[in-house]
Parts: structure tokens; sequence; C-alpha cells
């Protein structure tokens, strides 16, 4: 947009005043303008805020006569606004109805001119465009924001930018709240995912027939985080006793002491040596045997899935007692690269726990076992990017998808719990040390990426570790969910 077409607060106090009779504007006023000071005319709405800096804000509709920009302005003029039309002294001697009529059919408009040197005059005379020379009644606006504790801002202008902290990946859903006063929209909540301190921008978009937020969470760099539209806090939920659950079975991770066997045969491409399946054997049978003992009292189901590569397979449902058949034919298979498609494997447990038809806080959880993460969706927002970048391993993306954020959405809104129980490696005495300390500065940045997204709990890859793992699981399933926690106000506000 030409600097030409941006207009003051002295100047969009002045044209308001003259649409009002001279007096000056009181609480929100809307007039549109069109602007023919250059060859392509410019169409604004302007509006009187308390908001605002200045009191004013132009949002600028669109520019040219293209018909794309005459239906754009229609449909504007169809709510009757007051309208000026900005005219050149240099075609003063053109009618304005002509003008204006034959660009785009709106009437009932008042004609300012415009001298060379910025003067605008109305009936031959100057038009004050100085702020000093009018009296603002536009009230002070007052925003509130919601977090971990609550500040409250007397006459903001937006847009306003405020620094944040997250609370520590794995607790509460963290969530912030804004509300304003008098003149602005009523209260939102969000809850907020991506980088731990970052920055939320609050302004509104004015709009004739009601104002909206225009809120972001974004990082130091300004790109955006994730925002998802919330309820506010609630009260503490009390959940319910564990009735299903559905477990993930990610079979291209080893046993511990099979970590070396397994890289010797991917390295040597032997996928088809019948020693392969048995590389997490002891794995298969540790997780069988601690669902037997954790859940086999209680009587509940437990619906088996594993992943491998490109495959997701529903191997079926049992009782906590008897689940080993369902993990016989899950032995160990490399994947592709690092990745699994557990977003698959996520999306195939949550329709089979049937979770849309769960009340808010619902019996039914979701634990997923293994050391792979899911494909990413390589955006911004997605925090398993970092892994992507990690160098010396074959992290090459072969597939994108952003399901793997969208079913942890979904188990959120659905009152799902989901965790991971991430199975480590220790270095034993055969491993090639070199090779297993990058291994496991990996494994760092994998976990690391996904605490970002979900509940995680570390485990050692054996039949003791899982026992212990998924007690921890178990017990935290169990607990009473918190109510979402509030974003942590770093310091003092900044406008922009």
């Amino acid at each position: 947009m030409s600097e030409i077409h941006t207009l003051s607060p002295g100047q969009m106090m002045g044209l308001g005043s003259l649409l009002l009779g001279g007096e000056p504007p009181a609480g929100a006023v809307d007039f549109t303008v069109l602007d023919y000071r250059e060859a392509a005319p410019c169409w604004s709405l302007i509006h009187h805020r308390g908001w605002a800096r200045g009191g004013w804000r132009q949002t600028i509709l669109a520019r040219g006569r293209d018909r794309g920009t005459r239906r754009r302005i229609r449909a504007i003029t169809d709510r009757r606004l007051p309208g000026v039309v900005l005219i050149p002294t240099d075609v003063a001697g053109v009618r304005t109805s002509d003008i204006i009529g034959s660009l785009f059919g709106v009437r009932d408009t008042v004609s300012v001119f415009c001298t060379s040197d910025g003067t605008f005059l109305h009936d031959g005379l100057p038009l004050s465009t100085d702020e000093r020379d009018y009296f603002s009644s536009r009230e002070s606006a007052v925003i509130t924001v919601h977090g971990a504790g609550e500040r409250r801002f007397e006459g903001a202008e937006l847009p306003l930018r405020l620094p944040l902290r997250l609370p520590s990946p794995g607790g509460a859903q963290p969530v912030v709240g804004v509300t304003g006063g008098a003149g602005l929209p009523g209260q939102i909540w969000y809850t907020l995912g991506g980088v731990r301190e970052g920055n939320l921008e609050i302004d509104v978009t004015p709009r004739p027939d009601g104002d909206r937020w225009n809120i972001h969470y974004r990082d130091d760099a300004g790109n955006r985080q994730s925002m998802r539209r919330a309820t506010g806090p609630a009260p503490r939920a009390i959940r319910r006793p564990l009735d299903r659950l559905a477990v993930i079975f990610d079979r291209t991770c080893p046993d511990a002491a099979a970590w070396s066997a397994a890289r010797s045969l991917t390295l040597r491409g032997l996928l088809d040596d019948p020693r392969a399946a048995e590389l997490n054997r002891g794995l298969r049978d540790g997780l069988a045997a601690a669902l037997s003992k954790i859940l086999g009292p209680l009587a509940i189901p437990v619906d088996v899935w594993w992943v491998s590569g490109d495959a997701v397979v529903a191997a079926g449902s049992a009782p906590a007692s008897e689940t080993a058949a369902l993990l016989d034919d899950a032995g160990w298979a490399p994947g592709e690269g690092i990745w699994d498609p557990l977003e698959e494997g996520l999306e195939s447990a949550l329709d089979s726990l049937d979770i849309d038809g769960l009340d808010p806080h619902g019996s039914v959880a979701v634990v997923i076992v293994g050391n792979s993460p899911p494909r990413p969706a390589l955006d911004r927002a997605d925090p398993l990017s970092e892994i992507a970048r990690f160098p010396g391993f074959p992290t090459r993306v072969p597939h994108t998808s952003a399901g793997w954020r969208i079913q942890l959405e979904r188990a959120t809104s659905a009152g799902v719990p989901v965790r991971y129980l991430f199975l480590t490696h220790p270095e034993h005495p055969e491993d090639d040390a070199a090779a297993h300390a990058g291994f496991r500065a990996l494994r760092e940045t994998i976990t690391r990426a996904l605490s970002r997204s979900l509940p995680l709990d570390a485990a050692a890859a054996t039949r003791e570790g899982l026992h212990a793992g998924l007690r921890t699981v178990m017990e935290a399933f169990s607990t009473p969910a918190d109510a979402p926690e509030g974003v942590v106000i770093r310091d003092e506000a900044r406008m922009r």
C-alpha cells in the first residue's frame, strides 16, 4: 500500500467529525473512505475504537477497479456506512458523483479535496487534521490476561505483546485467557503449545458487525506456535477407574541386550535372518507379563496394535492376562529410518476405543511402548522437526503427516490420556562405543521432541524395566486429572 493512502489519527478524526456534523466521534464509529489520490483508488474502512492506538484503526479493503474490488466495496456499502471520497484538486473539475458512480456505483458520500501539500478541503475550507483541535471522548480500554495469575492493563492500546512461559511438558495443559473491558470482545481462552517461552500477541480485528479477537502465540523469531480454543480452567476432574486400555507396540525397538545385533543385521541387510524376530522377544514377553500382573486382577480388556515401517496391524483384543498371544507375530523388524507410523496406530486405537462417544473424562487410555518417533508434519509448529535435523543417522523423512498432532488433539478433546513409555538401551560391553554414543544423543533428541507433545515415561528396554515403567504409566492414568494450568506472564507487556 502506498504511504499516501495511510491516514493519520488526526486525518481520521477530522473526517469522522465531518461525517458527524462537526461532533467528535464517541464510542465505536465506522465509516468508509475511497482515496482517489493515486491512479489506483484505495478503499478503506475507518474505525474509531477506544483500544486502538490514537483511538483509530484503518483497514485497507481493496485497491483498483477490477470486479472483485467492486464486489467487496458493495458488500461494505450495503451496510449503509457513511463514506468519504478523497479527491486530488487536479481533478476538481470532474463531478464527484460521476467519479464514484462510474467506479463503484456508490452514492451518498461526502467529498473532500486534497491539495498537493496534504491539506484537506471541504466546501472550499480547510479541514483540520490536527488531533489537538478535537476533544477525544474515547474510553480507556481495559484488558485482563489470565494465566497462573492475572494481569490487568488499564488504558491498553493494541496490539499488545506479552512474554509468556508455559508449564513444564508432561503436566497439565497450559492455558491463557483474555478478557476485554467495555468496547472490546468478551472473554476467550486458548490452550497453548510449542516453545516454552514465547510471546502472546493480543489484537482486535475491527468490524462494523462486531469486533473479533486476533490473538497469536509466537516464538521470539515470530513463528506461530500451537493454539486451540479452550473452555478455560475447569474444576479438578475426577477420573473414573480405567475400564479399557489400548497398547501401541513399536516392534522396531529391540531388547536392551540386542541393540548391537539389531544394528548389525540392519547394516548388513540381513533382514530375513531367522534370528531377527527374536531380537525383541524379551520386550514382548515382558509387556505381556506386566499387563497380566498389573491389570489382570482388574479384568481390564486390552486392545493391542503394533507398528513398524509403513505397517499398522490390529493384533486384537484380550483380557490383560491373555495378551501374550496378541504379540506373537510382532517380532522385531526395522523401520523406515527412525520414523514409524505411530500417528496411524494412534488414530486406529482411538477409533477402536470409540472415544467420540465418551463422557468428557472417559475411562479409557492409550499407552505407546517403544522408542520411535511418529512421522512428522515438518511445519514450523512441529517439535518433531528437531529430530529430522539430527546429523549422522537416517533421519530423512519418507512421509510427512500432521496426523500425530491431529490425533493428540482429538484425544485431548475427548479427555482420553495418552502416554509414551519410551524404552532406553543402556550400553553393553559388546556394543560399538562410538555408535552407541551417537545413538544416545539421538535418543535424547527424540525424547525431548516427544515430551513437547505428550507425557513421556522412560524405562529400560528389559523385562524388569517394562514392568516398572508400565506401573508408572498406570499410576498416572489412575490419578485424577489436573485442571489446565495457567501460563506465567514473564514481565511487563510491550506495545507494538
